[in-house]
């Protein structure tokens, strides 16, 4: 075979590749919607060994890597798991990308591990949210010299979400109302689905019980209309929420009972912990204490069964006030 026969060879089976692991990308993005989690892991862990050929064009190996980052750093908060996996991957991803001067890969990057600390960080206390917004700052800047608009919103979005985290909520407006105006501008409906359900989220302890349901609502709305299985039962939640203020429990239960079924149906531990806790609450409040009881024992169970020290606590906490009612 001659110099230019073996270049044609080497060229088609990188193609080839191109094609493969773009297809392995797309189908575990399919599966990361549907809140098939293992699924999407399985898909990508069928490509890891392809990454090691001199074929495999650099990249698509960063491809592959940030795909298999963005399913890392959506176990880390819907199932607690794969922390030690995570960062590497991310690093590993980054540093590709910086090699082959790809900057928007930098830039995605940068922004998943500055995901990964804040997960890490809300969930299990160690890191710092200070760490977590230098990467969405440096992710930010980047988005910025590319004009990247969607990466712009989402950036200004986790940079809203560690100001409410330090308690800052009008500076966490602020980066919401960018995130939010950049989204609508250019039609980005899940960016605006998450910017709305955290500006709802601060009308809600602010008591402003009308922006905060119209808010809350129409992130749901965007999140079915997307097919964004994964994002539906959390926007459950924060409607049964609103409707608990507005003093409707049957209504409430009813949207916190979906929130639990999907998670269950999708195995999303920590989700289906925070709609047993809500469960429990509303089952309180109607007076029903072996139904709330039952609620907060599976929340305590799966919590346990996660270390999970947050939820512990905090079933720890309602289970010992139902015997406190139950002895009055």
């Amino acid at each position: 075979m001659n110099t230019s026969d073996s270049q044609y060879a080497h060229e088609t089976i990188t193609n080839h590749y191109t094609t493969l692991l773009q297809a392995l990308c797309d189908l575990a993005e399919a599966y990361y919607r549907l809140g098939r989690l293992e699924d999407a892991s399985h898909v990508l862990s069928t490509g890891m060994p392809f990454l090691e050929g001199s074929e495999v064009a650099p990249h698509d190996v960063v491809k592959v890597l940030l795909s298999s980052g963005k399913i890392l750093v959506a176990r880390n908060f819907q199932l607690l798991s794969d922390y030690e996996l995570t960062l590497p991957t991310l690093v590993r991803a980054k540093e590709l990308a910086e090699s082959i001067t790809d900057e928007r890969s930098v830039a995605d990057a940068l922004e998943l591990l500055g995901e990964a600390t804040y997960y890490k960080k809300l969930w299990t206390n160690e890191g710092a949210y200070e760490t977590a917004l230098a990467y969405f700052q440096q992710a930010l800047e980047r988005r910025e010299m590319l004009a990247d608009y969607r990466g712009m919103s989402e950036s200004w979005f986790f940079i809203g979400i560690i100001a409410e985290r330090q308690q800052q909520p009008d500076q966490a407006l602020d980066s919401y109302a960018k995130a939010l105006q950049i989204a609508e501008h250019y039609g980005y409906k899940l960016e605006k689905a998450e910017t709305l359900r955290h500006i709802a989220g601060i009308a809600l302890e602010r008591n402003e019980l009308e922006k905060a349901e119209q808010y809350f609502a129409e992130s749901l709305a965007l999140r079915e209309e997307s097919r964004f299985k994964i994002g539906l039962p959390y926007a459950l939640l924060a409607v049964g929420n609103v409707s608990v203020v507005k003093g409707d429990l049957a209504q409430a239960l009813a949207q916190y009972e979906e929130a639990y079924r999907l998670a269950e149906e999708m195995q999303l531990v920590v989700v289906l912990i925070f709609s047993l806790l809500s469960i429990g609450e509303l089952r309180k409040e109607q007076g029903d204490i072996p139904q709330a009881r039952a609620s907060f024992e599976k929340a305590h169970a799966a919590a346990e069964a996660r270390a999970f020290q947050f939820a512990l606590a905090a079933s720890t906490a309602q289970l010992e006030e139902l015997e406190r009612l139950s002895a009055n």
